[in-house]
């Protein structure tokens, strides 16, 4: 009988670890959609820069901000963190990672 726990036990420890690898594939096929709008985004750059002679600051603001969320993504399917990414999340903004980066610099003085 506590072997027949011990199983039903063992198992539902493993359900977890195949959401988990369901959500990293997920976010593994995002990343290369990621990879493909940033592609799209740096083209577009370089033809605004080419033509006006400055980048466009949207596509900066809009650039760093899917260069963030690709890095969130890295993590989570690295294990490097458990928070989920977006939709799972909010969407990253550039200032919201400059506060964390100022708090944690503050933090270690």
């Amino acid at each position: 009988m506590s072997h027949h726990l011990e199983k039903s036990h063992h198992t539902a420890d493993k359900k977890p670890i195949w959401f988990r690898g369901l959500y990293i594939f997920l976010f593994f096929v995002i990343s290369y959609v990621v990879i493909l709008i940033t592609f799209f985004v740096v083209i577009f750059q370089f033809i605004s820069h080419l033509i006006l002679n400055k980048p466009n600051e949207h596509l900066q603001h809009f650039g760093e901000s899917l260069s963030l969320y690709a890095c969130a993504i890295m993590q989570f399917i690295t294990y490097n963190t458990e928070q989920m990414p977006f939709p799972f999340d909010s969407w990253p903004t550039p200032e919201e990672h400059h506060n964390e980066v100022k708090a944690k610099r503050s933090t270690k003085k």
